[in-house]
């Protein structure tokens, strides 16, 4: 099962290929196609089905209230042993992808972002398998939500972009008048 933006990107491409090989050669859509799965592969993070994945985000932002960069950013469930670590971006926003299963909701779930810390509790409805079970952890205040999903617009346009050009740059190598070859023997003059 494949989250909301995941299903909407297959149909868009479905619709695609359905409009595509009502007009082109069956070698024009492989090259297309070869295009648009070279572009859309980075899109794809899913690194777990939606019921074993819990998934912690928000901003970590200094004391000024302006985003930290590149600040490094703990989650672990306190219930096992392992735990994750990453980064922030430009905007101070971090994500984190869980491992986690039905058994382990309510789990204490540390987050630590240099020396702050704070403690959520994995908070799901167990028999939602559809949406995504995430928590909210900001550290400090004013930069959260101030350039909500301004990176992913832009990750999403220079895909769609590539991809673009992709079937733009293959449809117009297919076009180009081949020479004719020929078989057989010419004839003797």
């Amino acid at each position: 099962m494949v989250g909301a933006r995941s299903d909407y990107e297959a149909g868009v491409l479905l619709q695609l290929a359905r409009f595509l090989s009502a007009r082109l050669s069956r070698q024009r859509i492989l090259i297309i196609a070869i295009g648009l799965c070279m572009t859309a592969a980075p899109i794809a993070r899913a690194e777990h089905e939606i019921d074993h994945r819990f998934v912690v985000e928000g901003y970590v932002c200094g004391a000024d209230g302006k985003p930290m960069a590149n600040h490094e950013v703990m989650v672990k469930d306190t219930r096992i042993p392992l735990g994750k670590t990453t980064n922030t971006d430009s905007d101070g926003f971090y994500s984190v992808r869980l491992h986690l299963h039905n058994e382990n909701q309510g789990d204490p779930i540390l987050v630590a972002a240099g020396e702050r810390e704070q403690h959520v509790k994995a908070s799901f409805d167990p028999k939602n398998m559809k949406t995504e079970r995430k928590s909210v952890v900001n550290f400090g205040s004013g930069c959260e939500g101030a350039q909500a999903g301004s990176s992913r617009w832009v990750y999403y346009s220079v895909g769609l972009g590539l991809a673009g050009v992709a079937a733009f740059a293959g449809a117009k190598m297919l076009r180009k008048p081949r020479r004719a070859v020929k078989r057989g023997k010419s004839p003797r003059k």
